[in-house]
């Protein structure tokens, strides 16, 4: 049985109409309806069941196991991409036209029960709070000089909500770390000692190292080394990319760190590790280079193709892979020698961005398409097949995760549209979860005000790894830029106080010092690791970052600043 394209044919164009008339300007609304943001809305309402319609149709064909059902997901994916690729474009700093959505909003889900929201509460953050603050008071000083308003209004604080201090919300343990901040909606807990219940009420201890701006971010599979490299720059203006790994479970402080000089650029960067082998892979657009992590030495460097300049991965039987357009470059890592082949994609048009392995097909990878939107399965043992499609992303695909040892079915996706999708590989359509029990969120866990740029989890050691970046690393404190820090810890003896430096609190900070138990910030670049046990110390925390900064009396004060 063939699924009739018709239809298929019919939303396509009427996508298409509707989002140029959005997107260009378009026609003016009839008449007697001025009211653009109204027209808008509905234009919204419309495009938001269409590309749901369009997704009921993927779906229904693949589980009617039409004969079609290829040609079906196909053409589907290449509507929603396109859409979603014109909306990208409009909304970009140097379109003239206008986009329909910042962020897309989720549209294959079947059911509300299958989408699950951040139940956070919604205020303001920190440093966006104190500007609004300051807005509206100046615009009521404006209003009671030119506009004769009451008065005594200029004389009340404008104050914007923030959420409540940490010491008000759940703790549900008194293991629960203090660098954590639950929802006010969590569920009941696991039973007493299990791997779960330490993670659901986050149990953990919180430990950290300095690091440098991170160029890629990669777990072996088996959890036994964690690589990081970074990008140097010498006083020449040169740079080298410098690979810097840490092996969990080594060490006193059971990971040991090392640093290896490679003589890659940063161009065309990619990253992976071979468990089997111990091999930490690089590449650059010219040479793919192999180091074992034990003896830190080079064991292989191969030249890469112009062609092939694309992500690596490792395949059965040593093999190792990297991407071009249409095409994949394979070299033999037990064989020592520089000589490759090629697999030509079936689609000669498709160009991997980043992919990872299947969770349960050897030769398999799932991959995100050149510009992040199409998602496939590609079969590189037989022809580079795109096996399977996977739709429903409303922005660039950002981050994949499976787990090998755990669900052999189920892989995981990131997205530019700030959604979380969840697969399994064997249907085209994907199902959100959150938490799976709660349908909300748990809890949050303190980065001291630094943003996530890699994660993983050690399932051998029941560590995450975060990987972070501080915005502010680079830019010296000053006592004009940040206030004297609030909140008390376990209420130090006086003569302790006097010996301690004043801390402080940006006024930029994203939240405010009380919102977790334990005021942290890094100050500088971090890899955390959260280790979770049943018996945590919560007290075990990371250290602030500390900058110098001129006090009021023109010395110099080493004072943690949280940024």
């Amino acid at each position: 049985m063939s699924y009739s394209l018709e239809t298929l044919e019919y939303l396509a164009e009427r996508l298409r109409s509707i989002s140029l008339n959005e997107i260009e300007g378009g026609e003016l609304p009839n008449s007697g309806d001025f009211n653009l943001e109204s027209r808008t809305d509905r234009q919204k309402k419309e495009t938001r069941k269409i590309l749901s319609d369009l997704c009921s149709i993927a779906r229904e064909a693949h589980s009617q196991g039409a004969d079609n059902v290829e040609d079906v997901l196909q053409r589907v994916d290449g509507t929603l991409n396109s859409f979603v690729r014109s909306n990208a474009l409009a909304g970009s700093t140097y379109s003239r036209r206008r986009a329909l959505w910042e962020h897309i909003p989720s549209f294959a889900h079947v059911a509300d029960e299958d989408f699950v929201e951040d139940s956070a509460s919604r205020t303001l953050p920190e440093r966006d709070r104190r500007v609004v603050e300051g807005m509206s008071q100046i615009i009521i000083n404006l209003f009671e000089t030119h506009m004769d308003f009451p008065a005594q209004a200029s004389t009340t604080n404008i104050e914007i909500a923030r959420p409540k201090p940490w010491r008000g919300t759940l703790k549900p343990s008194s293991y629960t770390s203090l660098l954590s901040r639950f929802g006010s909606g969590a569920s009941a807990f696991c039973d007493a000692g299990s791997l779960s219940r330490s993670i659901y009420e986050a149990r953990c201890e919180v430990y950290s190292e300095r690091i440098d701006p991170l160029l890629g971010f990669s777990l072996s599979s088996n959890d036994s080394c964690l690589a990081i490299p970074y990008e140097l720059f010498s006083s020449n203006h040169t740079s080298s990319i410098i690979l810097r790994f840490f092996l969990p479970g080594t060490g006193d402080n059971f990971w040991t760190l090392h640093h290896v000089k490679t003589e890659l650029s940063s161009l065309d960067f990619h990253m992976t590790t071979d468990e089997e082998r111990q091999l930490i892979c690089l590449s650059d657009s010219a040479h793919i280079k192999l180091y074992n992590w034990e003896t830190e030495r080079l064991t292989h460097t191969l030249h890469s193709r112009q062609e092939c300049t694309g992500p690596l991965a490792i395949l059965p039987y040593g093999r190792l892979v990297r991407a071009g357009c249409g095409r994949v470059d394979v070299w033999n890592i037990n064989s020592r020698s520089n000589a490759c082949s090629s697999v030509q994609f079936q689609d000669s048009t498709f160009e991997p961005s980043r992919w990872t392995a299947h969770p349960s097909k050897p030769g398999t990878v799932l991959s995100a398409g050149a510009g992040g939107l199409s998602c496939v399965a590609l079969d590189l043992e037989h022809g580079g097949k795109a096996s399977t499609r996977y739709l429903g992303h409303g922005g660039h695909i950002s981050s994949m995760s499976t787990d090998g040892s755990g669900d052999p079915n189920i892989f995981v996706t990131g997205c530019g549209d700030r959604y979380v999708r969840m697969y399994d590989v064997r249907n085209p359509l994907q199902f959100l979860v959150w938490d799976v029990r709660g349908r909300r969120m748990v809890y949050e866990l303190a980065t001291g005000n630094t943003a996530v740029r890699g994660l993983a989890w050690d399932k051998t050691r029941n560590c995450l790894y975060a990987a972070t970046e501080c915005e502010w690393a680079n830019v010296p404190g000053d006592l004009d830029s940040t206030e004297e820090q609030k909140q008390e810890d376990d209420n130090p003896s006086e003569a302790d106080a006097r010996l301690q430096p004043p801390q402080c609190w940006p006024k930029r900070a994203h939240h405010a010092e009380d919102y977790f138990g334990h005021a942290f910030d890094a100050g500088e670049h971090r890899i955390l690791r959260y280790q979770f046990k049943s018996n945590a110390n919560p007290r075990i925390l990371p250290s602030s970052g500390k900058h110098a900064v001129a006090d009021q009396r023109g010395g110099d004060l080493d004072i943690p600043l949280l940024w």
